[in-house]
């Protein structure tokens, strides 16, 4: 079906819709597709922003808001300093993916990353109901910090800084948050533990020194912590299955109120040749 273009009235369009990714470094670097890992071993494979950004290319500018090494006690500062303003752009989605920091062991030094569990939940609301947030009245997703693998942080020069205990306490947190703030959670830690380890019943935490050590959860990871290709890969997958369950008009393009910013081609070459003026659409969000 063909779409009825504005015959021309000089109107113009903003920037494109916005979703915003705001995390640490497994958002920041997100988009590098050059992956070292803790052999010293290089490859190139998938990466994460890039595919959001294809999935929703002339409908969304996808943004990366990711700040290495940073905990939620710092994101709940920067982040109004970076929101746009309403007359600047619209955000359509806010994705807030942070614990892997704030689950780090307590240092006594000014490079302590730790969080306490309950101060992580505060920062959390404190970022979503943050005003320069809410004045979007954006979709808010947050993203559970994944599993880590103690046997790869040995190798990766990153021995003792996590517990997988601990990180798994800061998965279901994030989760409580968005239970107790009707938010959208995508619960990433047990996502990867379901796809590469399966149900165990054994005690213990997947990933731990307590259990062996499972080769399909540590190729999730470059070090034990940051994800490597394979780790981004079942991100994307999790992620776009959330997209597709709580908000399918996002999930893909079709003809509702998340379609494409301009006509699709066959609509744009109708539009020239019958002399109209191609238009932004009407609807905008």
């Amino acid at each position: 079906m063909g779409v009825e273009l504005d015959p021309g009235n000089g109107s113009t369009m903003g920037p494109y819709r916005q979703i915003i990714l705001f995390g640490d470094s497994l958002i920041e670097q997100s988009g590098n597709q050059l992956y070292v890992h803790d052999d010293g071993k290089r490859s190139y494979g998938f990466a994460f922003l890039p595919a959001v950004q294809n999935l929703m290319v002339r409908r969304f500018d996808v943004l990366n808001r990711g700040f290495s090494g940073y905990n939620t006690a710092a994101a709940k500062i920067i982040i109004s300093q970076f929101m746009p303003k309403p007359e600047q752009a619209t955000v359509s989605l806010i994705v807030v993916f942070f614990g892997a920091n704030d689950s780090a062991l307590r240092l006594d030094t000014p490079e302590n990353q730790h969080v306490p569990l309950s101060g992580y939940k505060q920062n959390l609301k404190a970022i979503i109901n943050d005003s320069t947030v809410k004045i979007h009245s954006p979709r808010i997703l947050l993203i559970t910090p994944p599993p880590i693998d103690e046997y790869k942080l040995d190798a990766g020069g990153l021995s003792g800084s996590r517990k997988a205990e601990i990180t798994k306490q800061y998965a279901e947190a994030c989760c409580e948050v968005g239970t107790e703030e009707n938010v959208a959670v995508l619960d990433l830690w047990t996502e990867m533990i379901r796809e590469t380890v399966g149900n165990i019943d054994q005690s213990g935490v997947p990933g731990s020194k307590t259990l062996p050590q499972f080769q399909k959860l540590s190729a999730l990871f470059t070090d034990g912590l940051h994800l490597s290709e394979i780790g981004y890969g079942l991100l994307f997958k999790s992620f776009t299955a959330k997209l597709k369950a709580t908000w399918p008009e996002l999930a893909e393009a079709t003809e509702t109120e998340c379609s494409t910013e301009f006509p699709l081609w066959r609509d744009a070459m109708a539009s020239l040749h019958a002399g109209k003026t191609m238009t932004p659409r009407s609807y905008r969000i």
